[in-house]
């Protein structure tokens, strides 16, 4: 899901005209896409802030947005724990980062649904979840994702 949800924002990114930068403190963005759905996961989307804190305090003038299932419907307490993220974003919720980086989208709402990366090969990743309401007990994603 995550990879589907990357490439659905650097493809709206693209359209916007941004290109990739080759590391953090050549790039004027900077997101981190966050699983939780394993604490190990939680944990190295924190060391990855730590790292791009680091990278701020340097004098490195990127803008840090996460985005991902590390956000919930509250997010003082991320907002308090890393007051150097400029932005939070939940699953899905692309046009928030557009609006905080001052792009708007002018294409009457058809943006979202036809912005999406090309496949390189025969497979492509797919966010599943959109449109799951099955609550499996042993599942996370739909308390996580919405």
């Amino acid at each position: 899901m995550n990879v589907a949800d990357s490439a659905k924002l650097a493809a709206g990114l693209d359209r916007f005209g941004w290109l990739t930068a080759d590391a953090p403190e050549t790039a004027d963005l900077v997101v981190l896409n966050t699983c939780v759905v394993r604490e190990r996961s939680e944990q190295r989307a924190v060391s990855h802030l730590g790292r791009m804190k680091a990278l701020k305090r340097k004098g490195a003038a990127f803008r840090l947005v996460v985005m991902g299932c590390m956000i919930g419907p509250k997010d003082d307490e991320l907002r308090r724990r890393f007051p150097y993220v400029d932005h939070f974003a939940r699953p899905q919720a692309f046009e928030g980062i557009f609006a905080a980086l001052g792009l708007a989208d002018d294409s009457g709402g058809e943006f979202w649904p036809t912005t999406f990366s090309q496949p390189t090969g025969p497979t492509a990743y797919v966010p599943v979840i959109h449109g799951c309401d099955k609550f499996c007990t042993y599942c996370i994603v739909p308390y996580r994702r919405g």
